[in-house]
């Protein structure tokens, strides 16, 4: 890999050293700077309505759409995880909340495994029905396979379980969602 800071080839052992502090150069740092701010100021107003070209959460509009800070973190775990992007949340059940949202519209199937966070159940059972989206709860991998039909738009896990603690073989959670071409969300925490 090469480090963006220092045009070097680092290690993958030496990524989250390398990832994200873009701005810490600005203020000769090793860490970036804090920033908290709810508003945002711009030069001029066609500088705010740029800002509404960009993704949401990757560009400063407005303090909890994030700061610099945020999205430099943000750039960081999708490098240290080797994916495009990433959102920060506030909690876990607002990063469960934001990837069930994606995937939710009228008509689509959710299945989720029994044993996730009660306030998944919770939001599974209220919010993601109201949307129009049918929700079904799974135990163990024969009954994802017998639940998962072309409707399916995503499947939820959590491990361990909450509460349980049981443990579900993600792998094969994912090699039986893989058949589908559905995503598979895994909370972990």
């Amino acid at each position: 890999m090469r480090s963006r800071r220092l045009g070097l080839v680092v290690h993958p052992e030496t990524r989250l050293i390398q990832s994200g502090p873009g701005s810490a150069r600005d203020v000769n740092a090793v860490n970036p700077p804090v920033v908290r701010a709810s508003t945002t100021v711009f030069e001029t107003l066609a500088d705010f309505k740029a800002s509404y070209v960009g993704v949401t959460f990757e560009t400063a509009r407005y303090g909890r759409s994030g700061t610099s800070t945020t999205f430099e973190f943000q750039s960081a775990m999708a490098d240290a995880c080797s994916t495009e992007t990433c959102i920060a949340t506030s909690s876990g059940l607002a990063a469960v909340a934001a990837v069930v949202g994606a995937h939710t519209r009228p008509g689509a199937k959710i299945l989720f495994h029994r044993d996730v966070y009660p306030p998944t159940r919770a939001l599974a059972d209220t919010e993601v029905r109201q949307l129009g989206c049918t929700v079904e709860f799974f135990d163990n991998a024969d009954q994802l396979t017998e639940a998962l039909d072309s409707s399916v738009t995503l499947i939820v896990i959590e491990v361990p379980g909450s509460l349980t603690m049981s443990m579900i073989d993600v792998r094969e959670v994912c090699d039986i969602a893989a058949t589908h071409d559905v995503p598979v969300a895994c909370d972990s925490t």
